[in-house]
């Protein structure tokens, strides 16, 4: 972890400006592979971390993904984090990638997180992520944005949340070819983010991956949950994981 965090800190060092307020951080994630290493990160080095909200995307739905990302916590004791399932995204392609990565998804979870446990989270609650970002504290959130920005917009669009700052994953480099994922999935969620995000930051594709892979595969060669995730899927390693060191406070994730 140590290594990959030494490659993410010169980029991540550029693109941030200065150190980040001490506000509460929430992520949105649609629980990928990559998602689910950034949020382990984020809960073994970020105390800040109140809540997580998910949508469709790399998961199949909002409920599934919050349901790996619960038992992800548990695992590594974060049982404080409050996990939210959100809307989905209006506009997910079934890519053959897409059906693989799931299915990659599904073994994984079935091997390493073992079955969920009801009884150590409050239940899931649909659609309600802004009302549960005003319950879990009073003071401002940063927005972690790792998946679709349809919960984002949303809560954004409402304006009952004050949010201090927005990190988001998405977006291609220029010239490229083909949508990036995220933005893809609801591009009008991402244009009103884009739009009217406070203290926005975006993180492209291009930021994500020159030299982690090299730093990352020293994660080969631990036995936790870290390890797991980069081996099934070493693409884990490459985007939002970039994104979660930019908007952690501690440098650590």
């Amino acid at each position: 972890r140590a290594a990959l965090a030494l490659a993410f800190a010169p980029r991540a060092a550029a693109l941030s400006g200065g150190a980040m307020p001490a506000a509460h951080l929430w992520v949105d994630t649609d629980a990928g592979f990559d998602d689910l290493l950034a949020i382990a990160a984020l809960a073994v080095h970020e105390k800040r971390l109140k809540l997580v909200s998910t949508t469709s995307g790399a998961c199949e739905t909002p409920t599934a993904g919050a349901d790996r990302v619960a038992r992800l916590l548990s695992r590594l004791g974060r049982d404080d984090v409050m996990v939210v399932a959100g809307r989905c995204a209006p506009h997910v392609a079934p890519a053959p990638w897409l059906v693989e990565a799931r299915r990659a998804m599904l073994r994984w979870a079935a091997k390493t997180l073992g079955s969920y446990d009801a009884d150590g989270f409050a239940p899931f609650v649909i659609d309600e992520v802004g009302a549960e970002l005003a319950l879990r504290a009073k003071g401002p959130y940063d927005a972690l944005c790792l998946g679709p920005l349809t919960n984002v917009a949303r809560v954004l669009e409402r304006n009952d949340v004050p949010v201090a700052s927005t990190t988001v994953m998405g977006g291609n480099a220029l010239g490229a070819d083909e949508p990036e994922f995220n933005f893809a999935c609801d591009p009008e969620a991402a244009a009103l983010v884009v739009a009217t995000a406070p203290g926005l930051r975006v993180c492209g594709l291009d930021a994500c991956a020159p030299g982690v892979e090299a730093a990352a595969a020293a994660l080969r060669h631990e036995t936790s949950v870290f390890a797991s995730l980069y081996t099934t899927d070493a693409y884990a390693a490459r985007c939002d994981p970039v994104a979660a060191f930019l908007a952690s406070s501690t440098g650590a994730a």
